[in-house]
């Protein structure tokens, strides 16, 4: 990896104020298992949250900043 800083991502869906639990993400078949399941076009907020950095989470997860993100994200029940 020379030259280069790791990223770590971590991502949410959030859909009419739960978590939507992707089991894995590339699988096209565990995808349209998730649309079946909450629908399309159908009424609830919905949001995509998505949290990056170049430290793990183990590092950043402490930190001021993001911990007032996560406070306000319980807002619409999303929490670390």
């Amino acid at each position: 990896m020379q030259g280069q800083l790791p990223q770590h991502v971590w991502f949410w869906h959030v859909y009419n104020d739960r978590v939507i639990n992707y089991r894995d993400p590339y699988s096209v078949s565990a995808l349209f298992e998730i649309a079946w399941r909450y629908g399309f076009r159908r009424d609830g907020n919905q949001y995509f949250v998505r949290f990056s950095s170049n430290q793990p989470w183990e590092k950043i997860a402490q930190e001021p900043l993001v911990q007032e993100i996560f406070t306000r994200l319980a807002t619409i029940g999303l929490s670390p």
